[in-house]
C-alpha cells in the first residue's frame, strides 16, 4: 500500500506541475532532443532544460556532456510518445551504424515547461540480445498510426494493459489482455516472424520476476504506454539487483498490440543471464571458457530439445515413436552407458541415429564421392545454363534458390525425387519460410499454414521413399555403393533403411529425409549467396580468389580436360577466410541444451531441468575476441582469418610471403554449427558444396557487380541486410528492407 500511495502523490504532484503542459510543447521537445542527439549536441537542450536537470543512463547520474547524448550518429528510426497529463515524453531512436551500432529509449519528465529528468537506456552489441539491424527491421513492419478519436482506450486502460504484462511476471495465472495478432520485440528477436497473425507476445514469459520502479509515459492519441523498470535477474552476478529495462507497449481496444523491449547491461557485468521461458529457468552464457563448459559437459544433453521440438515439429514422429527415444538411456556411443548394457542394439536409436548421421556426413570417404558427384553435375549444369563468350545478368539469389539446390538436393538424394516431383523445389523453399514457426507450439487449428506447408514438402518425400523402397534392390550391387540413381548418396538410403526396419511410419521417414534437405539448403544457400556477392562487390578480392582457386584444378594430359580437386579447393586460406567471415557474421544460431541433473558450470549453480543457452552472435561479434584496431568484429574483412609466411623461394632464393589460414580467435569463440556432441554431422559435406560451388563459378566466368534488387526483382537504392527473420536458427539469407 505504501508503494502505490507513493505513486499517487506523485501523480498529483506532476499533474498540478505540468498545469500548462500541451502536446505541442511536447512534441517540440522531443523533437529538439532527436535533433540534438544526431548532432551529439547537448548543449542545445539548454532552452529546455531545468538548471537542477537530473540526467541518467541506466539508472546512473552521468555528465550530460560526456554521455551518449554528446556522441553524434545517424538515426535510422526515431518513435515518440507524449504524455500531457504526466508532461513527459519516451523516445526510440535506432542507429544501425556498424560502428557504433543503438538502440536507445529516453524518457524526460517536465517541470515549469523545463525538463527535470532525462533518463536514458543505450543498448549496444553486448547487451540483451541487442541487434539495431533487426530492431529496425521489424519496426518497420509494424503500425503505429495514431488511434482515430472515436477508437481510444482511456489512459486507465492503456495503463492497466502494461501494468497486467508485467503483474503475470510474478503470478502465471495473471490474465493479461494480449491482443490477436500481439507480437514481442526483444533486442533484434521477433516472436512472430512470418506474420502468422496470433498471439505471440505470451511466449516465454517468466513467472517468478518481481519488477520494481514503475515509471510511466502513457499516450491516449498514440495508444501507448512506456514504462521504465528494474529487472532483477538478468545479471546472475547479482540476481536479485534490478536492471536498467524498458518497455514500450501499443494498445489498440484494451488490448496488446505490440511490446518494444530495451535492456541494457545484462552481459556487460556478468557472462551469464538467467531468465524464465513459462516456469523453466534459461541460463544464457557468454565467453570462451563457459562455451568450451557446455560443449564438453556430459550433463548438458540435446535430447530433450528433439524429444519436444524436433521429433515431434520436423520428424513429424508419432508419440509412440517418441517415446521409444525417450526410452533410450543408452547414450549415443558405440558402448552403452553404464547400468544400460541390457538394451538390445535395435532398441538403442540414439546411438544408431548418431552412427548414421555422422559416420555417412563426416567421414571423408563418404564425403569425398559425394562432393565429386556433386562436383560433376554443376559443371555440366552451369556448362548448360551459361554459355562462354556472351554476357548474362541473373539473379543470384535465382542462381543459387534455384540452380544449386537443385544440383544439391539431385546428389544427395539421387535424381528420382525431382523426377517424381518436377514442383519439389517450390514445396521445400515454401516449407523453408515456414520452419523455424513449426517449433513455436502452435495448434494447427490456430496457425495451419505452417503445417500445410510442411505436409506438402513431406507429402512429396514419402513419394520418393515409396518409390525408392519398391525399386530398390537391397541384395544387389548397389546396396553398399556411395552414390546410386534411386536414393543416391548412402547417408539418404541407410538413414530410410533404418527407420523402416524399425518400424518407423513413412511420414516419420519422410521427416528424417525433409530435415536432411533443410539441414543442406536452408544453411548452405545463405552462406554461398553472401560469398558470391562479397566477391562481386571487391574486384581485387575476386582476382585473388580467382588465381588460388586456379591450383585446385587439374588437367588431364590425355583429354586436357580440367577437374576441380574437390580435396585441395577445400584447404585454400583465402577462400577458408571467406567462408569463415560470412559464417561469423550471417549465421545467427542459439545453442540449446537440457541439465539432464542439478550441476555447476564454473561456479553457476545449474538446477535439473534448466535450459542452457549460447548464441553465437555473441561470441562471434565480441569486439576484445575478434576486432582489430582497422577493422571493428561487426564489419566484414575477408583476410580477418589470414596469416602471412614468409618462405624463400627455392627457384630465385628471394623470400616471398604465402597466406595461411588462421582463425583470429579461439574455436572455442566461434560455432556456427553447434558444438560438442550434436555438431551438425553435415558441416564438413556442407563446406566443401559451397566451396565446389564458388571455385567453379570463379574459375569459369568473369564476373561483376550490376545492382541491388529487391525480391520481385525490381532495382533497390539499399544493399542486401541479413534477414532477422532467421535469427537464432541458422544462416541469415540477405534480403533488402
Amino acid at each position: 500500500m505504501k508503494f502505490r500511495g507513493i505513486l499517487l502523490v506523485g501523480a498529483a504532484l506532476a499533474s498540478g506541475a505540468a498545469a500548462a503542459c500541451n502536446r505541442t510543447f511536447l512534441v517540440d521537445a522531443t523533437d529538439k532532443y532527436v535533433a540534438a542527439q544526431a548532432e551529439g549536441k547537448p548543449a542545445t537542450l539548454t532552452a529546455i532544460t531545468a538548471d537542477n536537470l537530473n540526467y541518467t543512463e541506466s539508472d546512473k547520474t552521468v555528465d550530460i556532456t560526456t554521455g551518449v547524448l554528446a556522441q553524434p550518429m545517424k538515426i535510422d528510426h526515431n518513435r515518440s510518445i507524449h504524455d500531457t497529463t504526466l508532461c513527459a515524453t519516451f523516445t526510440e531512436l535506432i542507429v544501425t551504424d556498424p560502428a557504433k551500432p543503438y538502440v536507445i529509449a529516453t524518457r524526460m519528465v517536465f517541470t515549469n515547461d523545463k525538463a527535470s529528468l532525462i533518463e536514458t537506456i543505450a543498448t549496444k552489441p553486448g547487451d540483451w540480445a541487442f541487434n539495431a539491424t533487426g530492431y529496425l527491421h521489424w519496426n518497420s513492419l509494424e503500425n503505429w498510426d495514431p488511434i482515430p478519436a472515436d477508437k481510444r482506450d482511456t489512459r486507465a486502460v492503456i495503463q492497466a494493459a502494461g501494468d497486467a504484462y508485467f503483474n503475470r511476471f510474478d503470478n502465471a495465472s495473471y490474465a493479461v489482455p494480449f491482443g490477436t495478432p500481439c507480437a514481442r520485440l526483444e533486442g533484434g528477436a521477433y516472436t512472430d516472424p512470418r506474420g502468422a497473425g496470433g498471439n505471440t507476445c505470451s511466449l516465454g514469459l517468466p513467472s517468478t520476476i518481481v519488477v520494481t520502479n514503475r515509471r510511466y509515459v502513457v499516450d491516449e492519441e498514440m495508444g501507448a504506454v512506456s514504462i521504465f523498470l528494474g529487472f532483477p535477474g538478468l545479471d546472475r552476478s547479482v540476481p536479485q539487483e534490478p536492471m536498467p529495462d524498458s518497455h514500450l507497449f501499443r494498445v489498440e481496444g484494451g488490448k496488446i498490440r505490440y511490446i518494444h523491449t530495451v535492456s541494457a547491461k545484462a552481459l556487460e557485468r556478468s557472462p551469464v543471464v538467467r531468465f524464465w521461458m513459462g516456469t523453466t529457468p534459461v541460463y544464457l552464457f557468454g565467453g570462451p571458457k563457459h562455451y568450451q563448459a557446455i560443449f564438453a559437459s556430459r550433463d548438458l544433453t540435446y535430447n530433450g530439445i528433439m524429444l519436444q521440438i524436433g521429433f515431434p515439429k520436423l520428424w513429424r514422429m508419432t508419440r509412440e515413436e517418441i517415446q521409444r527415444f525417450a526410452n533410450d538411456k543408452s547414450g549415443h556411443k558405440e558402448t552403452p552407458l553404464p547400468g544400460t548394457e541390457h538394451v538390445p542394439p535395435q532398441q538403442r536409436y540414439w546411438a544408431t541415429k548418431y552412427h548414421v548421421l555422422y559416420d555417412f556426413l563426416s567421414r571423408k570417404h563418404h564425403i569425398k564421392p559425394i562432393v565429386d558427384e556433386f562436383a560433376r553435375q554443376f559443371s555440366r549444369d552451369v556448362v548448360e545454363k551459361f554459355p562462354l563468350g556472351q554476357w548474362t545478368t541473373l539473379s543470384i539469389d535465382e542462381l543459387t534458390r534455384r540452380d544449386f539446390t537443385r544440383c544439391a538436393i539431385t546428389t544427395l538424394f539421387g535424381p528420382k525425387i525431382l523426377e517424381l516431383n518436377p514442383d519439389f523445389l517450390d514445396a521445400f523453399w515454401y516449407f523453408d519460410s515456414y520452419a523455424s514457426v513449426l517449433v513455436y507450439g502452435f495448434p494447427r487449428w490456430m496457425y495451419p499454414q505452417p503445417f500445410r506447408a510442411s505436409d506438402r514438402f513431406l507429402d512429396r518425400i514419402e513419394k520418393y521413399v515409396e518409390a525408392g523402397l519398391k525399386d530398390f534392390d537391397w541384395n544387389g550391387p548397389d546396396v553398399d555403393a556411395q552414390w546410386e540413381p534411386h536414393f543416391g548418396t548412402r547417408i539418404t538410403r541407410e538413414l530410410t533403411k533404418w527407420l523402416t526396419d524399425a518400424g518407423f511410419q513413412r511420414k516419420s521417414v519422410a521427416g528424417a529425409l525433409g530435415t536432411l534437405v533443410f539441414g543442406q539448403n536452408s544453411n548452405t544457400i545463405p552462406v554461398v549467396s553472401w560469398m558470391l556477392m562479397e566477391l562481386n562487390k571487391d574486384p581485387q578480392l575476386l582476382s585473388a580468389v580467382r588465381a588460388e582457386v586456379a591450383d585446385a584444378f587439374v588437367t588431364d594430359p590425355l583429354t586436357g580436360a580440367r577437374t576441380l580437386d574437390t580435396q585441395k579447393v577445400a584447404a585454400l586460406p583465402l577462400l577458408q577466410s571467406l567462408f569463415t567471415e560470412i559464417l561469423r557474421l550471417r549465421v545467427s544460431m542459439v545453442i540449446m541444451r537440457v541439465a539432464d541433473r542439478p550441476m555447476t558450470i564454473n561456479g553457476v549453480d545449474v538446477p535439473r531441468g534448466a535450459l542452457v543457452h549460447a548464441y553465437s552472435r555473441i561470441a562471434q561479434t565480441d569486439e576484445a575476441t575478434w576486432g582489430s584496431p582497422e577493422h571493428p568484429a561487426d564489419q566484414f574483412w575477408p583476410e580477418r582469418h589470414i596469416k602471412y609466411v614468409e618462405e624463400r623461394d627455392p627457384e630465385t632464393g628471394t623470400l616471398r610471403k604465402r597466406r595461411e589460414f588462421a582463425m583470429a580467435a579461439s574455436p572455442a569463440c566461434f560455432f556456427p554449427f553447434g558444438g560438442g556432441v550434436p555438431m551438425c554431422p553435415g558441416r564438413h559435406f556442407a563446406k566443401n558444396e559451397i566451396f565446389t560451388m564458388v571455385a567453379i563459378l570463379v574459375d569459369r566466368f568473369e564476373m561483376e557487380f550490376v545492382r541491388w534488387t529487391n525480391p520481385d526483382g525490381s532495382p533497390s537504392d539499399r544493399p542486401a541486410e541479413s534477414d532477422q527473420r532467421f535469427s537464432g536458427i541458422g544462416s541469415l539469407p540477405p534480403t533488402v528492407t
